[in-house]
């Protein structure tokens, strides 16, 4: 199946989003810039997640359909910036030498006994944060062994009986945190016995303003829709892509609680809406004008 950005998003639309994640993972685990890699990974959990505490009924239809929404807003930016066939493939085979030289490494000096890691989550000052405790997770993958613990007491999280085959190799750290994002995501880390400090900060979720806009029956996308939104300091624009998705990523100077939007296109009728940030994607309809 293919991989093209067109595709994915596709499937995104039809409700595969769990199936675009797996293809991004398995399309990013082998490079050696884990920048893709980590953010599939961590969306992929939190769908998981998601799904699971659907089945489980301790979601209300409302947070289940809300988490879903941010999740499917949060891969189709990824997929606007995942690297073309070319590019990609080139990474791949680098990365595969890297992986041969490394499994030789291990084959051949690697011993029986196993290690520990000790990872601490904190903020710039090298402070822990205290509403990540029991809440945020630390994912790491040793393999196909994933661990994925919650950050314990001071930002501490500890991960115990790692093979010593991983010895001196990176380690593929991931944060699941609502709020929260790393402060160095593409810094790599190797697994050699010393505690890694891990360092997140508040991500711009209050600046992102987004949603789609359709016809007033909802069953044609309108591309090129101009999207103007008012914040702080000033109004911003922005204009729907071919399947009436529009993303704004406004600076921390022009946050604000709520967002009044008014959206254009030639041959449609004016509409004003508001968007609170952090929520559900704004579902935008235009009537035809007379």
């Amino acid at each position: 199946m293919s991989t093209s950005k067109p595709a994915l998003k596709e499937l995104v639309v039809k409700g595969r989003t769990d199936l675009v994640l797996q293809k991004i993972v398995a399309a990013t685990k082998p490079l050696d810039d884990q920048h893709f890699y980590n953010q599939a990974a961590a969306l992929s959990g939190r769908w998981s997640t998601n799904e699971r505490n659907n089945n489980l009924g301790t979601l209300s239809a409302e947070e289940y359909k809300l988490e879903k929404e941010r999740i499917n807003h949060a891969v189709l930016a990824l997929i606007d910036q995942f690297p073309e066939r070319s590019a990609l493939l080139r990474l791949v085979l680098i990365a595969a030498v890297g992986m041969l030289v490394l499994y030789l490494l291990f084959k051949f000096m690697g011993r029986d006994d196993s290690m520990q890691l000790t990872v601490y989550v904190q903020d710039a000052a090298g402070k822990p944060i205290a509403e990540l405790q029991n809440k945020g997770k630390v994912i790491v993958d040793f393999g196909n062994d994933r661990r994925s613990p919650l950050i314990g007491e001071d930002g501490r999280t500890n991960l115990g009986e790692i093979p010593e085959k991983f010895r001196g190799g990176p380690i593929p750290i991931v944060l699941e945190a609502e709020g929260y994002e790393p402060i160095e995501p593409d810094k790599k880390y190797v697994l050699n016995g010393k505690q890694v400090y891990f360092l997140v900060r508040r991500d711009n979720s209050l600046g992102i303003v987004y949603g789609r806009v359709t016809t007033r029956d909802g069953n044609e996308f309108i591309a090129g829709a101009l999207v103007i939104v008012s914040a702080e300091g000033g109004d911003t624009s922005t204009h729907t892509d071919s399947m009436g998705y529009f993303r704004l990523l406004l600076p921390e100077k022009m946050h604000r609680r709520e967002y009044p939007l008014i959206v254009k296109k030639i041959g449609f009728q004016v509409a004003r809406d508001k968007f609170v940030p952090r929520s559900t994607p704004l579902d935008i309809r235009l009537d035809r004008e007379d």
